[in-house]
């Protein structure tokens, strides 16, 4: 059987496009823009039927595209729940030796995989595919993503800059409705876009596809009521010209023939249908999208397919693939989907639903199950909850949740209803699944009072920071859910929850109060024993610092050594990482840190990567990792924002400013305070700590003491264990050298009395205690006893742990402190010692203090140029200038920035011309060699 001509009733074919000249105009421009590496995207949106795809596929036919590589995806309102459905769509194409490690296939992506290492691995994919060119990232019916494929698009469009990718979406909007905010939050900001907002087809386009469907020109007059009757709307166009053509005449006497709705239009065409040809129409708009001929003919229960097929291809209703495996076929358009439906009796409906969840596999039947169901049905409802429990287990939660939804609707008891409906919420919550859970809130707050809808409430109250509101409702669940026995697991969730809400507040007795009461329970789920006990943990570090905390996780969750551990261990272990960080077991956390967040990443387990990434940072700056703690620090503030994880914005964000305190930068620095600040407001006194400590590190890097002193007062005014003790090795050494430097003895000697006590459990503090003694000693006019402290920290042997910005400045006070005693040769030495010390740290405030007292001593010397010329670079210049100081390859640097390397080749050459080099070497030469004197 041949190919029929598809009628007029087609969605606008390629061959049969028309107008839109502008719209194509622009979009070819700007791809020619892109193909130069300047970034961009293009947005199409406007009402069902306007012609968006037509538009983007007609587009990708231009000449100026027929070399551009073209990923594609088609959103489904019916896959909106599986995670990164549309990346696995993205890369199912590209050849797999084109694929990186953690995509060679699409069932890599496991639904709990970090969305930002999607990200990562699909701008790495970019990368590669745009070395031969553009690449056009094609996504039809955005505002139909899954939730997680959202995400991950957001993270690979923030990052593309010098590229040659291209991403195209098209999004259905209507005068009420517009833009999804997830849609509209991927695509704000982005100052070099095209938003193209289609409208109606203009009068001379009118013309135009009148004549290419009717044969010849119609009156002007004509075509003006025809374009005030449609307003323009191609597929409803199409629709009149069908009629016009079958008229004798192809003029408009009167009034136009325009069907009142399209559905009518698609009901006059399916009733000249012969029967077994309508049914098959039907058959496919039930199955939605593209499904093989032999599965859309069982579902009809028609034979002889292809005779039934040729009527409706003829008739336009629906397209074939004769050249594919399995002959797809599937109704030309979406509306038209949505008209054949409307078109179809009820009864009819709910047979083809029946025979459809007969054809297709289990998973895939389960909708059509549902539809199928014109009465309530308990046991349906019944399989769905056990079938959610099995995606529960699978980590499925957004496909478990749907299922319980649907319970939710076919149960035939208002109590069982909403059981099943607060569920599937509590589900979505406890996965971080917010912005889902959030349009079902008004219908969570009409259910009816119970143990359930309290957790859901205070759940919902949790993940959005409004803790008091939290505290009541989740008191409420466990009160109402104490005796019984079936509601075990809301009484272990709601406890969990709770635990979290007392641990962001800084209440160490309450947290464990209510860790405990979830441990009290039969164990339901592992993730939920395994919060607790790490949030029990952390209480102990709240009440009695970071070592009480790792003694605690060590008793609940024994754990070998980090190179021994599995994945299923990965949360444990992060968490004993950050706790071993916090105690100053630096290397110790370090190691577990990183070995947790692989185990993560290779095995797709959630795990909070934004936290253990900021610890890491934390460690290795500390450690004198100061370019890996940067690249860590990236990864966290990439994490949290990918999955809008706004808790964690007051961590993530004041980590990342230290590196860049220490290097001078202080604008850089001081914006990401000012960014953890604005969110730390927002969230629970005890994140305060966070920009805090920040502010400190930039006071200490500006040595502003008094600013030192005045940025920790939020964190010395928090009760007790509200975070003091579990993050003192972090803040206590910064808190008396501000009082130190602004005389404040009396409370400087209190500071180091427990200095000193700390330092006996964190050995690595020692330097730094040894300086602080030492100058507190000599601001009391002790001398001798200054210099017999100074003598014990420098002789402190190097350790694992020891951190080398806090070993240079006691370098550089002991050589200061032995040419005030007239010691010039043994003083130059360790100051020589301690600007070797900051020149490998590359921090430049230290180091420019270091060289001045140099400079002071060193008379007949050349004086050393006040330098750096070097931090006049961009924030993204600098990332990069200071990664090849360090070896690394383009690609090396692109993958540690999250950037592209046409990126980072961009950037290198505006470096290059503002600094006047002329290679690698030389930019390397600048950053890490000492600048030649000045003639």
């Amino acid at each position: 059987m041949s190919e029929p001509k598809g009628s007029s009733l087609s969605p606008a074919a390629t061959s049969d496009f028309v107008g839109r000249d502008a719209q194509l105009r622009s979009m070819t421009q700007l791809a020619e823009t892109v193909r130069a590496g300047q970034s961009s995207l293009i947005l199409v949106e406007g009402p069902s039927g306007i012609g968006k795809t037509a538009l983007v596929r007609r587009w990708l036919e231009e000449p100026a595209l027929s070399a551009a590589t073209i990923l594609r995806a088609r959103c489904d309102p019916a896959e909106s729940d599986l995670s990164f459905g549309v990346i696995a769509q993205l890369i199912a194409d590209v050849p797999a030796d084109q694929r990186s490690e953690s995509l060679r296939t699409t069932c890599d992506i496991a639904p709990g995989t970090a969305p930002f290492r999607v990200g990562a691995q699909l701008l790495e994919l970019l990368d590669a595919l745009q070395s031969l060119g553009l690449v056009v990232v094609f996504v039809d019916d955005i505002q139909w993503a899954d939730t997680a494929s959202l995400q991950v698009l957001g993270f690979v469009i923030r990052r593309l800059e010098a590229d040659r990718v291209l991403p195209v979406m098209t999004a259905r909007t209507s005068a009420m409705q517009g833009l999804p905010e997830p849609v509209r939050r991927l695509i704000d900001g982005h100052d070099r876009g095209l938003h193209v907002a289609l409208e109606g087809l203009k009068e001379q386009e009118v013309a135009q596809l009148a004549k290419r469907n009717l044969g010849h020109d119609i009156p002007r007059t004509d075509v003006g009521k025809l374009r005030r009757h449609t307003g323009g709307n191609p597929l409803y166009l199409r629709a009149v010209l069908a009629e016009l053509a079958d008229q004798e005449s192809a003029q408009i006497k009167g009034s136009v023939p325009v069907p009142p709705t399209l559905a009518s239009r698609v009901r006059q065409q399916l009733s000249q249908l012969p029967e077994r040809s309508r049914i098959l129409v039907q058959a496919s708009a039930i199955l939605g999208g593209r499904f093989p001929l032999s599965t859309v003919a069982r579902t009809a229960e028609v034979v002889n397919a292809h005779e039934a097929l040729e009527p409706a291809l003829t008739e336009g209703l629906l397209n074939w693939w004769p050249n594919e495996h399995g002959i797809p076929v599937s109704v030309s358009h979406q509306l038209l989907s949505d008209a054949v439906l409307a078109a179809t009796p009820p009864e009819r409906l709910r047979r083809l639903h029946t025979t459809a969840a007969a054809c297709l596999p289990r998973s895939a039947a389960w909708s059509h199950r549902v539809a199928a169901a014109t009465d309530p049905d308990d046991r349906l409802a019944a399989q769905l909850e056990m079938a959610a429990g099995e995606h529960l287990t699978s980590g499925e939660v957004g496909r478990a949740s749907t299922l319980l939804l649907w319970a939710a609707e076919v149960s035939s008891a208002r109590e069982e209803s909403e059981r099943y409906f607060l569920t599937a919420l509590a589900q979505l919550l406890w996965d971080d699944q917010v912005s889902r859970a959030d349009e079902l809130m008004r219908q969570a707050r009409a259910c009816a009072q119970s143990s359930l809808r309290s957790l859901v409430l205070g759940a919902h109250a949790t993940s959005r920071g409004t803790f008091a509101e939290a505290e009541d409702h989740l008191n409420l669940a466990l009160e109402a859910a104490q005796n019984n026995f079936d509601e075990s697991w809301i009484t272990t969730m709601a406890a969990t929850w709770l635990s979290f809400v007392h641990l962001f507040q800084g209440h160490g007795r309450r947290t464990i109060a209510a860790a405990n009461r979830a441990l009290e329970m039969e164990p339901v789920n592992q993730r939920l024993t395994s919060r607790a006990m790490v949030n029990l943990a952390f209480a102990h570090g709240l009440l009695n610092g970071p070592h009480a905390a790792v003694e605690e996780l060590n008793r609940l969750a024994p754990l070998p050594d980090a190179e021994h551990m599995s994945a299923p261990q990965a949360y444990f272990l992060l968490n004993r990482g950050g706790l071993r960080s916090f105690a100053g077991q630096l290397s110790a956390g370090a190691l577990d840190t990183k070995v947790a967040l692989r185990l993560a990443a290779s095995s797709g387990r959630r795990v909070t990567d934004e936290f253990g990434y900021s610890t890491l940072a934390a460690d290795l700056y500390l450690l004198g990792s100061w370019d890996e703690a940067t690249a860590n620090a990236e990864r966290a503030v990439a994490s949290a924002t990918t999955e809008e994880r706004v808790w964690a914005y007051p961590i993530v964000y004041s980590q990342a400013s230290w590196v860049y305190a220490g290097r001078g930068q202080y604008e850089r620095a001081e914006r990401l305070l000012d960014t953890a600040e604005a969110w730390a407001e927002e969230a629970a006194q005890a994140y305060r700590l966070y920009p805090a400590i920040g502010r400190a590190v930039v006071a200490q890097a500006r040595a502003d003491y008094a600013a030192m002193v005045s940025a920790l007062q939020p964190l010395l005014q928090l009760p007790a264990e509200g975070g003091r003790l579990l993050f003192q090795p972090w803040w206590l050494p910064l808190y008396v050298e501000g009082l130190l430097g602004t005389n404040a003895l009396e409370r400087a000697e209190e500071g180091l009395h427990e200095l000193r006590r700390l330092t006996d459990l964190t050995p690595h503090l020692g330097t730094v205690t040894a300086r602080l003694s030492a100058w507190f000693a000599e601001q009391k006019g002790d001398d001798s006893r200054s210099m017999e402290l100074f003598e014990q920290g420098v002789s402190l042997p190097a350790s694992a742990d020891d951190v080398p910005l806090y070993r240079a400045m006691l370098d550089q006070a002991y050589g200061v402190k032995l040419i005030a005693c007239q010691q010039v040769r043994d003083g130059v030495r360790w100051l020589r010692q301690a600007h070797e010390r900051l020149s490998d740290l590359q921090a430049i405030p230290f180091l420019e203090r270091c060289e001045a007292a140099l400079d002071a001593i060193e008379t007949g010397a050349p004086k050393r140029r006040r330098r750096y010329n070097l931090y006049n670079l961009s924030d993204r210049e600098l990332d990069i200038a200071q990664s090849v100081s360090r070896g690394l390859t383009n690609r090396e640097i692109a993958s540690e920035l999250f950037i592209s390397t046409k990126t980072v080749e961009y950037h290198l050459g505006n470096i290059y011309t503002r600094l006047g080099l002329t290679s690698r070497r030389e930019l390397r030469d600048l950053i890490q060699r000492p600048q030649p004197p000045v003639p």
